[in-house]
């Protein structure tokens, strides 16, 4: 891909001549001071934008507008990843989810490292300047990537590039450039038809004056805007916000007092809470963290795996009224943690709770999780190498002793109103490694014989059903399933309701299908860790939750069995057994419950992305969350 663009710029450009700033011309070149930064190229009329998220004009307004439609509900969810690729639309700067930076340079300039490129960004991310040669024409350039990947689900229309600083902006893919209405500090291009390639975005010159103007504060706004300051209503153009005394505002004018889409509020509005497990981007998040260097507003982009900046989730949950779920990175210090909860105290209205969890599935076997629960174990086995004890209880032990830490140090942090953090600790499927876990006995016996569990608020585990038939050892027989007339669906479902399809009792214990079923096997774990939650004499609430037929990674050789498994999530007969989830998991005496997630195209999402019309199981999600009423003790 990169030789590609590059060469093709070089097509492009040649015509202009050897480098050099007069070659360029006022049309290459385009320069931008910081007060010329947003001017469109035509002032639109005067309008009164939107107040500050964080007056309190802003939080009256949210909060009476979405109280009724959260304040009683029972769910809660997971929130998507913040990632290019993704086919939500959380953000009106595309620039915020745009890719790192990707490097490509002429041979003949020299060979130019990434690392020497990176070590060359401002504190923001934006480079300073880019190579040069006397004779060539550019010797770097560098790319972001929007969209890509993403299947063409994001908007056609015309998006407002604006910037500060001096250079040449070039756009490809499904991008084009309208020369007519940019302007220095403002480019427009055009999406008329929105593919999987998506847009790239790259950097020719800049700073080639070497006066310190380089290229920066590069925002991609959507097309559209908001019609009467309302924030959670999505309008394509004015055409829609035309009654008497209506009043547009383009997210060109508003995107500086809204961050977030239209679409993406709506779609998340009647959540009591908010998981903020992949915005942290907690799982590949491992490494030492420094408060310093952690993700800001104001960085180029929020894609990194550090994940996105703590004042965005806080201003997420303010917008909606949501209590946020926090996942603590698995090496985060006490210094970061308590700035951190300085900052969740600062920052969020004083109804609003936070959940604080540690890490996320330290007991999950998978590469991409192992990292993080095998750190935890180390530090288990350094901290009572002479126990007899199994490693792995070493790591239980050690998960919930840092729970409780991490707890005292939130609540000591927000003393004035220590209720309002709720500390969790997360079982496993099997409910005798939670009990471990909260009862932590190693680190008890050093702690005048507390249990983790006392010195906590409440204990999670999750709500999925269907995860045993991705694996290969049934592949075949839902193959041979798939020769039915309807695909396989009714098979499907019935192994998933009732099961006996693929149970074989000849087949080792750990390998095997359930005898009943998925919504059988789902119950009786849920149902095991009720019973340990009550042994501990705290509430049961789901962290994740939902349909599991999702295979990770992509495997062509799988395509056909993830067909029937994506019908399977279009078909009501899915709406009736997330109907039947919810029901038994209240049956249970569960109380909150974190849906698993709003929008994704891989087969968790309630839809595939961002505009899709509903299907029976999002509607029948959505009808849960406004209809039925929290049944627990002080929950409204």
């Amino acid at each position: 891909m990169n030789t590609k663009i590059i060469w093709k710029w070089m097509q492009r450009l040649a015509v202009v001549g050897v480098f050099g700033l007069a070659a360029c011309g006022n049309e290459g070149l385009h320069t931008s001071n910081e007060n010329a930064a947003a001017e469109p190229a035509s002032q639109p009329e005067t309008i009164e934008l939107a107040p500050s998220l964080h007056s309190p004009k802003m939080a009256m307004a949210t909060t009476n507008l979405i109280a009724t439609t959260n304040t009683g509900s029972p769910l809660g969810t997971n929130l998507q990843w913040i990632a290019y690729s993704e086919t939500d639309r959380p953000l009106i700067d595309e620039m915020k989810r745009s890719s790192s930076w990707i490097v490509s340079s002429d041979p003949a300039c020299g060979a130019t490292l990434q690392e020497d490129f990176e070590a060359s960004l401002d504190e923001n991310g934006w480079p300073q300047s880019l190579p040069v040669h006397p004779t060539l024409f550019h010797c770097q350039v560098v790319t972001k990537l929007l969209f890509y990947g993403a299947e063409g689900r994001y908007p056609a229309g015309q998006y407002v590039v604006l910037y500060e600083g001096e250079g040449l902006i070039d756009y490809d893919g499904d991008a084009v450039k309208r020369e007519d209405l940019s302007t220095a500090g403002r480019d427009v291009f055009e999406v008329a038809n929105p593919t999987d390639q998506g847009i790239f975005l790259s950097l020719i010159f800049s700073n080639p004056n070497n006066n310190g103007e380089h290229l920066r504060n590069i925002r991609v706004i959507h097309p559209g805007g908001i019609c009467n300051g309302d924030r959670f209503t999505y309008h394509p153009d004015s055409s829609t916000c035309q009654n008497s005394g209506d009043v547009y505002t383009s997210f060109e004018q508003a995107h500086t007092t809204q961050n977030f889409h239209p679409l993406y509020l709506n779609e998340l509005r009647g959540y009591r809470s908010l998981r903020f497990l992949n915005y942290f981007q907690t799982v590949d998040n491992i490494g030492e963290l420094s408060w310093e260097d952690r993700p800001k507003m104001s960085d180029a982009e929020w894609t990194s795996l550090d994940g996105v900046p703590l004042e965005l989730m806080a201003e997420l949950a303010t917008e909606l009224n949501a209590d946020a779920w926090l996942n603590i990175p698995v090496r985060a210090t006490n210094e970061y943690l308590e700035l951190m909860a300085v900052l969740f105290r600062e920052n969020l209205p004083r109804h609003l709770k936070v959940y604080v969890e540690y890490h996320n599935e330290i007991w999950n076997p998978d590469p991409e999780y192992a990292v993080a629960g095998q750190w935890i174990e180390d530090q288990g086995k350094a901290a009572w190498p002479n126990s007899t004890a199994t490693d792995y209880d070493k790591r239980m032990n050690w998960y919930g002793k840092r729970s409780v830490e991490i707890c005292d140090l939130w609540k000591g942090v927000w003393s004035e109103f220590p209720e309002r953090v709720q500390c969790v600790i997360a079982g496993t499927p099997t409910p005798s490694e939670g009990n471990t876990a909260l009862a932590c006995p190693l680190w008890a016996a050093e702690n005048g014989g507390a249990s983790c569990a006392s010195q906590v608020d409440a204990y999670a585990t999750n709500g999925y059903f269907g995860f045993y038939l991705t694996l290969p050892q049934f592949h075949s027989q839902i193959r041979s399933w798939m020769q039915d007339v309807d695909g396989g669906l009714s098979k499907l479902f019935q192994e998933l309701s009732t099961g006996g399809l693929l149970y074989d009792p000849n087949m080792h214990a750990d390998l095997r299908a359930p005898e009943t079923g998925a919504m059988s096997e789902s119950h009786d774990i849920m149902l095991g860790n009720a019973l340990v939650a009550q042994s501990h004499q705290l509430p049961l609430v789901a962290y994740e939750g939902g349909q599991s037929l999702v295979f990770f990674g992509e495997d062509p050789a799988l395509a056909d069995i993830e067909r029937l498994f994506e019908a399977a999530n279009k078909d009501p007969r899915m709406a009736q057994l997330y109907s039947q989830q919810f029901n038994t998991w209240r049956n249970l005496g569960g109380e909150m419950f974190m849906h698993f997630l709003p929008v994704d195209r891989r087969g968790f999402g309630l839809k595939d992305f961002q505009d899709q019309l509903p299907n029976p199981k999002h509607q029948t999600v959505m009808d849960y969350l406004i209809n039925t009423q929290c049944w627990w003790t002080g929950c409204n």
